[in-house]
């Protein structure tokens, strides 16, 4: 079984590790919303973007290409679009 770790790093970070490898980090933009950056160890980035009123549907681009778009909801998470 993997065992996976992620510690809190000040008010909006978070860092993920497997095995005391650090993975990347998870950074929230502002600490009321989730919208966030996403920075993997090989150097890659992601951004998250929240849509909607509720934010419920979230985003996730590459370099401003959209690579998955998923909703959260009462049943489940929805994934409307989706590409790699």
């Amino acid at each position: 079984m993997n065992s996976y770790k992620v510690i809190f790093q000040g008010s909006r970070k978070f860092k993920l590790f497997h095995n005391e490898q650090s993975l990347g980090e998870l950074t929230y933009t502002k600490w009321y919303n989730s919208n966030a950056n996403i920075r993997l160890s090989n150097s890659a980035e992601y951004s998250i973007t929240a849509k909607g009123f509720f934010g419920t549907t979230l985003e996730v681009y590459q370099n401003d290409t959209l690579l998955i778009s998923y909703k959260m909801g009462w049943k489940g998470v929805n994934i409307t679009s989706y590409q790699l």
